[in-house]
């Protein structure tokens, strides 16, 4: 039932009454929760318009605990200092007046006209006119290929130069969103000149890029230019392509019959052509059509009145087919040898601390296996095997070698090995330069995107040959110092970390190295200990 409570009785004790629950009652209390929940719902709302606005977050405070009050105060918030630092520097703004000024202010434009707020990377995709399904939505949008001139990684780039400088900035949670700053706001309102790094296309470049664009795709616009009077070469001084390729585009659209080739090639060039491919009885090949006629016909020629006729004839241009793939055409592999290699190499890391391919690689191991090497001379000739290598595990190879059955007679001045017969057969390739060895023995750093100004992976931490795993360089040391508490390591990792942040030209001053948290709590904190190891080696 529902308690109510009831009047004091005559000793003060407080009295509780309960009735029972009827439709009425339950309606009553069901309309309580939900004007809690909504009052609930707009304090977050506050609180998250707090974080987000770009107006006086003071005023915003004032609202969120109901004072109506006067808001006014002195730089009282980060927006109202950013508004006065606009307005001191306002007499200095240039209006934007070229290309490469004129496109910041379309990417601000862009993120402020979205009903829908978007993300960084849907923004780049929606100006450069992305054909992705997720960015059809957009495509009826004044700013879809507003940019389609500029390539994407210039178009990302730009975005986030917009965001460093406090033009554009994110928010939201677990899918942040672009809006603008007040930075962004005055100077949308101002048209004031952004300053980028961004290299503005040519005029005849962006010309291209939008008549491209307005024609349907670079096939379409040749098609769309022939239609208008230009000749094929015409057409390729106009769009700066070779001849070449637009006497292909036209040869698409001849094949869909949206181009007639007497438009393309001339009558007496085409009955020349013609002849050929009847006389050779197919145009589905042009090799054999070629030959039969002069030097000075192209290829490409060809292949438009080819595929006319194929077109008159009801049939279809030839698919390109995949290149051949090389036959591998080395000896029967011994596979008992094969594991008595990969168990010597395991051993042989194990002793050197190192991952087994810093040792051989697997492809190594399959060739030793099965070409036998019986001699010095001979291992060089292995893939993945050079002097440097020959020198330091030849002798302990070629042991484990020679005990195998069947293994070669060993090479000498008066025994000579013979060669196989079967010309399936052939020699191992041969040797590589050892610096390629060293080089692929070596950590290598690689770029890491994401929504962060500058990313960098060491290396790579694992990697799998078939059912064998080998860690990286960079992996075997973090698992020896996050596993087996060799702590030591985190300045070998340290030092390795910081001379790459110095190799990466125009990145800031660094203020301070932040960890992030453990998930769970340890008595021995490895990200934290190799922050502080990282902090020292960048004094």
């Amino acid at each position: 039932g529902l308690i109510r409570r009831a009047p004091y009785d005559e000793f003060g004790v407080m009295r509780v009454e309960v009735e029972p629950l009827n439709e009425k009652i339950l309606r009553e209390i069901a309309t309580q929760v939900e004007a809690r929940k909504n009052h609930k719902r707009r304090l977050l709302g506050k609180i998250v318009s707090y974080a987000e606005t770009n107006a006086c977050r003071r005023r915003v405070i004032l609202d969120y605990f109901g004072d109506a009050g006067d808001a006014s105060a002195p730089l009282c918030c980060d927006n109202d200092a950013a508004r006065a630092e606009i307005a001191l520097h306002a007499r200095n703004d240039t209006v934007a007046t070229t290309d490469a000024e004129q496109m910041p202010l379309t990417v601000l434009e862009a993120a402020q006209a979205f009903q829908r707020k978007i993300g960084k990377g849907k923004l780049a995709d929606i100006l450069k006119g992305s054909k992705a399904k997720d960015v059809q939505f957009f495509v009826k949008s004044p700013y879809y290929g507003k940019l389609l001139a500029l390539r994407k990684a210039d178009l990302e780039n730009l975005i986030q130069q917009l965001f460093d400088d406090g033009y554009l900035k994110q928010v939201g949670g677990e899918y942040p969103t672009l809006q603008l700053t007040p930075r962004g706001e005055h100077a949308l309102k101002t048209r004031a000149a952004i300053q980028t790094n961004l290299r503005a296309p040519a005029p005849s470049q962006l010309a291209r890029a939008y008549a491209e664009r307005q024609a349907g795709g670079t096939v379409a616009l040749s098609g769309q230019l022939l239609a208008q009077g230009l000749s094929p070469e015409q057409i390729a001084a106009e769009r700066g392509l070779s001849v070449g390729t637009i006497y292909s585009h036209l040869a698409q659209l001849i094949t869909q019959g949206t181009v007639d080739i007497d438009r393309v090639v001339p009558p007496e060039l085409q009955k020349q052509i013609r002849a050929a491919i009847e006389a050779v009885g197919s145009a589905q090949y042009l090799a054999p059509i070629k030959a039969r006629l002069p030097e000075e016909i192209d290829y490409a020629v060809i292949r438009c009145v080819a595929n006319a006729w194929l077109r008159e004839h009801g049939e279809s241009p030839p698919v390109p087919s995949p290149a051949p793939q090389p036959i591998t055409t080395r000896p029967p592999e011994d596979d008992a040898l094969f594991v008595k290699l990969r168990a010597w190499r395991m051993e042989q890391a194990r002793q050197e601390n190192v991952p087994p391919y810093v040792v051989f690689a697997d492809e190594t191991l399959h060739e030793l296996a099965a070409f036998k090497p019986n001699s010095r001379h001979a291992l060089l000739n292995i893939k993945g095997i050079g002097n440097t290598r020959a020198e330091k595990y030849g002798a302990q190879v070629l042991a484990i070698i020679a005990q195998s059955p069947n293994h070669p007679i060993p090479e000498s001045p008066n025994h000579p090995i013979t060669q196989s017969p079967n010309p399936r057969i052939t020699q191992p390739p041969p040797p590589p330069d050892d610096a390629i060895d060293e080089f692929l023995a070596q950590p290598h750093t690689r770029a890491l995107y994401g929504p962060w100004r500058a990313g960098f992976a060491l290396d790579f931490h694992t990697r799998f040959d078939g059912d064998v795993a080998n860690r990286g360089v960079i992996g075997d040391l973090v698992f020896r110092y996050k596993y087996r508490d060799e702590r030591q390591l985190a300045q070998e990792l340290a030092a390795r970390w910081a001379d790459l942040l110095r190799a990466q030209k125009g990145l800031p001053k660094f203020d301070a190295v932040i960890p992030i948290p453990p998930s769970t709590p340890r008595e021995f904190d490895p990200v934290g200990n190799l922050a502080r190891a990282l902090g020292g080696e960048l004094k």
